[in-house]
């Protein structure tokens, strides 16, 4: 049974200036926090040239802060095709299965509306039962 989302957390979008926030977060993934989100393992340098100065180019990543620290986030891409975008999430370990995940995904939903994106890509490796039972299967798109 999931855990009531910690009342302290807050939703709020990152901005350029916090890349180095969206990477600690991403660092202090564990290794299955990491498979889940890249769909693989994925080493400390990879993470590192992944978050660079560079990471949002054109994405919208909103972030899950507790105590001013990111927890979670989740990230918005518009892809090639006029449209178009991919959604990913990462939660620390500590920080899943309290409801992180959907507050980020609804943030991130609105954000694509919002954006008149017609086709939202997302995909959920079928180990991540929150993420299958929220949609049905374990790919949506």
């Amino acid at each position: 049974m999931p855990e009531p989302l910690i009342s302290a957390g807050t939703v709020r979008r990152l901005w350029i200036g916090e890349t180095e926030l969206y990477r600690q977060h991403l660092l202090r993934l564990d290794a299955q926090s990491r498979r889940n989100r890249f769909g693989g393992a994925v080493s400390d340098e990879f993470i590192r040239r992944y978050s660079g100065p560079s990471a949002p180019n054109g994405a919208v990543i909103y972030g899950f802060f507790v105590e001013g620290v990111l927890r979670g986030a989740a990230e918005l891409r518009l892809l090639a095709r006029a449209g178009e975008a991919e959604a990913a999430l990462s939660i620390e370990r500590a920080w899943q299965s309290r409801g992180v995940g959907t507050a980020l995904l609804e943030r991130v939903l609105l954000a694509a509306r919002n954006r008149k994106i017609e086709h939202l890509h997302m995909l959920c490796l079928t180990e991540i039962a929150a993420c299958s039972d929220s949609r049905g299967n374990s790919t949506h798109s």
